[in-house]
């Protein structure tokens, strides 16, 4: 009967197709920015999200800096970048509303989101 489990699982390989990264979508998102976005980016992040944000921060739950599987998680739930922007808007768990950022537009989150996402210091 070993036989038949090797035949199966040599199946299920060859046949299973390439597997899709999970930050695909992000990588496409990320390839469709200008340089000076990501600079915009990184000046609200390091002004108001660093803090919570940083890939060394262990204590916060939030989506670190430059990783791509918690970021393509969170942008797999809210299907666009505006919809992150806006939850960050308002404010989710722990973070308030625009992360204590009151002068911060829109643009400025979508901004700070994909500097972070891109995760390129």
């Amino acid at each position: 009967m070993i036989v038949p489990y090797f035949l199966v699982l040599f199946l299920a390989v060859s046949f299973a197709g390439p597997e899709k990264p999970a930050n695909a979508l992000i990588e496409t998102l990320l390839g469709q920015q200008e340089e000076n976005i990501f600079k915009q980016g990184q000046a609200h992040y390091q002004k108001y999200c660093i803090a919570c944000h940083a890939a060394s921060n262990i204590m916060v739950a939030s989506p670190k800096f430059g990783d791509k599987a918690d970021w393509s998680a969170r942008l797999a739930s809210m299907k666009t970048l505006k919809a992150l922007a806006q939850s960050a808007n308002i404010g989710k768990g722990a973070m308030p509303a625009k992360g204590l950022c009151t002068e911060c537009k829109e643009k400025d989150l979508q901004a700070a989101i994909l500097y972070m996402m891109r995760g390129q210091e």
